[in-house]
């Protein structure tokens, strides 16, 4: 079930992050602990809001998810990378 909830997050991220738009506001990430994931030539910044929600930010479009219940944002990045993607 832990991997089920992991991989809809993968794919969460992966799959609806340039179907949303972003407000161009600066105080949703600021302050904030950010990866960049490189999967294939698409660069996604993954950042942590510190609130149990983070940010994906590919090509200026934003969305904003919750962290699921039991995992951590290193958990989703782990996600991310058995996917294929890099992140630094």
């Amino acid at each position: 079930m832990k991997n089920f909830i992991l991989c809809f997050a993968v794919i969460a991220v992966l799959g609806f992050t340039s179907c949303s738009s972003s407000d161009d506001s600066d105080n949703e990430t600021s302050g904030s602990d950010c990866l960049t994931c490189n999967y294939l030539t698409v660069f996604t910044e993954v950042c942590d809001n510190g609130d149990g929600t983070y940010t994906s930010t590919t090509d200026g479009y934003s969305f904003t998810e919750d962290i699921p219940e039991g995992y951590t944002l290193d958990d989703i990045i782990e996600g991310l990378e058995m996917a294929g993607a890099t992140c630094e």
